[in-house]
């Protein structure tokens, strides 16, 4: 949680001047980066950010196309920093690919609320979310009060229960109506 006091202060000054936010996370990694998984990154629709998602070879990138590629809800999007790699070559020299979940605030922000209760609490939490499909971006948490964002889900509160009990952070697929769905979870 070390970006989220900054993070958090923008969130605040975005909710209350009613100003357009995406929030990036990364949700996995492959090869080498300089930031791992839970990783965050704050960007508001007038250029302002808070956070990080790599050495600062990304962070343009991600800012210039967020806005874009969330037009229809959250989306998993693939960042190489691999030299070689023909799909989009930042050449930071990092060799590695970064995978992050971006969202605007209509999922972003209970989120965020959540991770501002853990913070000033002082209390660990552990949030599962959804990766793919159509229910991308739903959440459960644990660790705070009952009623604090979590969804119906009972899979997805049983893996954020588990992060908590552990102490881990890590992905698993459920099924989700018959699917094999991608789910991060995050403990904090």
């Amino acid at each position: 949680m070390t970006d989220l006091g900054p993070i958090l202060s923008l969130w605040h000054e975005l909710e209350s001047a009613g100003t357009g936010y995406v929030l990036a996370t990364i949700v996995a990694i492959e090869g080498s980066s300089y930031r791992r998984p839970g990783a965050r990154m704050l960007l508001a629709q007038d250029g302002r950010r808070a956070g990080t998602v790599s050495g600062g070879c990304l962070e343009a990138e991600v800012a210039r196309r967020s806005w874009w590629l969330t037009g229809s809800g959250p989306v998993v999007e693939r960042y190489s920093t691999v030299e070689d790699d023909g799909d989009r070559p930042y050449g930071s020299g990092c060799g590695g690919v970064v995978y992050l979940l971006l969202e605007r605030a209509a999922t972003a922000s209970a989120h965020l609320a959540a991770l501002e209760s853990a913070f000033l609490a002082r209390t660990p939490i552990a949030i599962a979310t959804i990766l793919d499909g159509p229910q991308i971006g739903t959440r459960a948490i644990a660790g705070l009060p009952v009623g604090s964002g979590s969804a119906s889900n009972h899979d997805l509160k049983t893996l954020a229960d588990r992060a908590l009990l552990e102490s881990i952070s890590f992905e698993e697929r459920i099924a989700i109506d018959g699917v094999s769905t991608r789910v991060w979870v995050d403990h904090e």
